[in-house]
C-alpha cells in the first residue's frame, strides 16, 4: 500500500466516533478488553439516542418547509 493509502485508511477508521473514542481511552493509559466492550456499548446507546433527535429533527425542518412553501402559494 503507498503512503498515500494508509493515510487515508487512518483518517476513514478515525472519522468514526467510537473508534476515536477508544484511542481516547487508550491515550489515557491501558485497558482491557472488557473496558474497550463496555465503552463501545455506552456510545453505541449514545449514537442511537442522538441518531432518533436528529431524525426528528430532520422531520420537523421538513414541516417547516412545507408550511412555508403553502404559505407562500396562499398569498400569490
Amino acid at each position: 500500500m503507498s503512503p498515500a493509502h494508509n493515510l487515508d485508511s487512518t483518517f476513514a477508521a478515525l472519522a468514526d466516533p467510537t473508534r476515536r473514542a477508544i484511542l481516547a481511552r487508550l491515550a489515557a493509559g491501558e485497558a482491557s478488553v472488557m473496558e474497550l466492550a463496555e465503552a463501545a456499548m455506552w456510545l453505541e446507546n449514545y449514537s442511537q439516542f442522538w441518531e432518533a433527535r436528529f431524525q426528528r429533527l430532520g422531520v420537523l425542518l421538513e414541516e417547516m418547509k412545507a408550511g412555508e412553501k403553502k404559505r407562500k402559494r396562499s398569498k400569490h
